[in-house]
């Protein structure tokens, strides 16, 4: 394990006495103090980051799918959960990469990938004029463990893999993930050979250029190498090896914590716009079973799902309250949209964001959506959308979640006006959720 040995000399008015080790699964991570937060032996802090991902299929649960990306996707609900770090620049789409730099391989071996990156990543990117900033690669060898590869021969298709991703991109960071637990490791010698694989990536972490996070959170104790559950009622799987929403969370905080390691300090690169800003002012909440005060612009619709949504402006911020009824399927109930307001967008690509800390009763949310709409066409578009057959994730109070759009959703955006809002979606047991959004805005690439 690699520790640093220093940190910025700025730790706020409260020095040391304020300093909070966050510990992890990889052990420390992070010092925080004076509301900043410090890696531990982290690369030089970085703007926000061009990412691209490469892996096998559960790589490829992070292409957006038409509209919106899936809450399966492990890499952006990291993203989410470490502040939005990471940007993802549009190209031109491949057989295996979407528009956005992610790449899946499904049902394929580390070497297999490696023969087709050339075409499908490498030179698109080069074509596309994207040169990324962290290279992501979330899920490499399961298939080549249940396959039965000798763990010499994955250790030498990482090694190349490696070595052809810095000499391309020298000053690229490599973000990698250990194996996924999986059903397929049905054998004493498949097991053996996943431990070993995992363990001798942990040694590659050397956090400077290379960060490896070790993703076995729902490894069954019982079983190793295998998920809890069994392969016909899994908990955090699809009954083989990808992960559901439940198992892509409890994974992301993994991963989250490593990007907070490459990086300890970002910024958004672009200017910042929407209606209402700061969310200051107030006025009158009104909606189906929707009471309180909301900032000016701010408008919920409510819905008869809700018990009660009690909307609090907060001078600036807002503060919500969402009560719910049990539901009788074990689908996320919908209490309907709230909207920050329809700004005017012109000759700019957009990327709208939001900031939400979940203050209590994040056991009863299932997960919060964020929308933008092309008033003109009425073409919606989502951030990280619910997908009702997966299994309902776990948050916890005190989760900050910063939602941040890619840039250029569709051409038609670009132009005219666009009204962003979120959707709460509570988990069917029901129960009351309060959190706050503590910023909002439309990102502007010009």
């Amino acid at each position: 394990m690699t520790y640093g040995t220093s940190i910025n000399d700025d730790l706020g008015a409260g020095g040391l006495e304020n300093v909070v080790v966050a510990s992890t699964l990889n052990g420390v991570t992070s010092l925080s103090a004076g509301g900043l937060t410090y890696g531990l032996g982290s690369a030089t802090p970085k703007p926000q980051m061009t990412a691209i991902v490469i892996g096998n299929s559960i790589a490829a649960q992070a292409k957006i799918q038409s509209t919106y990306w899936l809450t399966a996707s492990e890499v952006h609900q990291a993203d989410i959960l470490a502040g939005a770090p990471l940007r993802w620049k549009r190209m031109t789409a491949t057989i295996r990469m979407d528009l956005y730099g992610a790449y899946g391989y499904s049902g394929q071996t580390l070497p297999t990938i490696l023969a087709d990156l050339p075409a499908q990543v490498w030179g698109q990117l080069r074509t596309s004029g994207v040169v990324p900033d962290i290279i992501i690669a979330p899920a490499l060898l399961e298939n080549d463990i249940a396959a039965g590869a000798t763990v010499a021969a994955m250790q030498a298709s990482l090694s190349q893999f490696i070595r052809d991703a810095q000499g391309r991109y020298s000053g690229a960071v490599l973000l990698l993930a250990t194996p996924h637990v999986s059903f397929s490791y049905d054998t004493a010698a498949k097991v053996l050979a996943y431990q070993q694989i995992r363990d001798h990536m942990l040694t590659l972490d050397d956090a400077h250029s290379i960060f490896v996070s070790r993703i076995d959170g729902y490894e069954n104790p019982d079983s190793p190498g295998t998920p809890l559950g069994t392969s016909g009622s899994p908990i955090y799987t699809d009954s083989t090896v990808h992960p559901n929403a439940k198992g892509a969370v409890v994974n992301a905080r993994v991963i989250a914590a490593t990007l907070r390691r490459i990086s300890s300090k970002w910024k958004t690169t672009y200017p910042v716009n929407s209606t209402n800003m700061a969310m200051d002012g107030t006025g009158a909440a009104s909606g189906t079973n929707v009471s309180g005060t909301v900032p000016t612009s701010v408008t919920v619709s409510g819905s008869a799902n809700a018990t009660s949504i009690v909307c609090t402006a907060e001078q600036p911020g807002l503060l919500m309250a969402i009560t719910v009824a049990a539901g009788t399927a074990p689908n996320p109930i919908d209490v309907s949209t709230f909207n920050f307001g329809t700004l005017a967008i012109s000759g700019a690509e957009i990327s709208p964001f939001v900031e939400i800390e979940l203050v209590s009763g994040a056991e009863n949310l299932h997960n919060i959506e964020l929308m933008v709409r092309d008033v003109t066409t009425a073409n919606w578009i989502y951030y990280v959308q619910n997908q009702s057959n997966h299994l309902q994730p776990d948050w916890i109070n005190g989760d900050v979640l910063t939602l941040r759009m890619p840039t250029a959703l569709v051409a038609s955006i670009t132009t005219g006006n666009a009204a962003v809002y979120i959707k709460p979606l509570p988990k069917y047991q029901g129960g009351t959720t309060i959190f706050r959004i503590r910023a909002q805005g439309i990102g502007l690439v010009s």
